[in-house]
Order: C-alpha cells, then sequence, then structure tokens
C-alpha cells in the first residue's frame, strides 16, 4: 500500500500518519512479584513517554526521594552511559537493571525487575 498523507484517503477513524510520531506506549507488560502482587506496566520505546510515566509513579509513591549520582572512570563519555547520570529512588519504587550479573550466580540480569 502506498499512502501519501493528506492526499490518500486512508479510511481510518483516526489519521495512520499520526500514529507514526505521536510518542505513546506501545504495549504493556504485566508481571506478579515474589510476594504475589500484580503490577501492570506500559512498555514503550520512546523516551520521552517512558521518562513521563516513570516520574509520575515515582511521584505517586509515599516516601521522601533519595538521589544517587554515578560516578565513572577512564574514558566514559556520557553519551554512553546507560542510565541518567543522577539516579532518584524511593522505598517501593519499581527499577529494572541494566547490567548483567558477571557472577556464578546470576543473581540479576538487564530487564529484571527488582524493586526498593
Amino acid at each position: 500500500m502506498f499512502y501519501r498523507p493528506g492526499i490518500d484517503p486512508h479510511g481510518l477513524p483516526h489519521n495512520p500518519f499520526k500514529a507514526l510520531i505521536a510518542p505513546r506506549p506501545i504495549g504493556w507488560i504485566s508481571t506478579i512479584d515474589g510476594e504475589g502482587r500484580a503490577n501492570l506496566a506500559p512498555y514503550s520505546s520512546h523516551n520521552a513517554t517512558a521518562r513521563r510515566i516513570n516520574e509520575q509513579k515515582l511521584k505517586d509513591l509515599p516516601g521522601n526521594l533519595h538521589r544517587f549520582t554515578a560516578s565513572t572512570e577512564g574514558d566514559f563519555p556520557a553519551h554512553s552511559y546507560p542510565t541518567d547520570v543522577d539516579l532518584e529512588l524511593k522505598l517501593n519504587a519499581q527499577v529494572m537493571f541494566v547490567k548483567n550479573d558477571p557472577s556464578a550466580e546470576k543473581a540479576y540480569y538487564n530487564g529484571k525487575i527488582g524493586r526498593v
């Protein structure tokens, strides 16, 4: 199918061209933690959408905000950081690991969900 926005009729209830550029969740991930608590979280490949959701979820948690600032060694430019330099957390915040455990125990892995 060849579609020219604004020229060709698409026959859909919403403009498909806008769907290409509007950041929004593109899926849902459901999990149940070790204590039986269910969690339904939006999944987004758009950083701005994910950041907005994460900031709101953190704001909704009770308690004090704690900030942790990363330190680096050697030649490690900021554009290569796997996360933000400053990590803000509260008790019971949900987190996702961005690194694999190199030990034999393999206690965590990239993508594993945890709770503070």
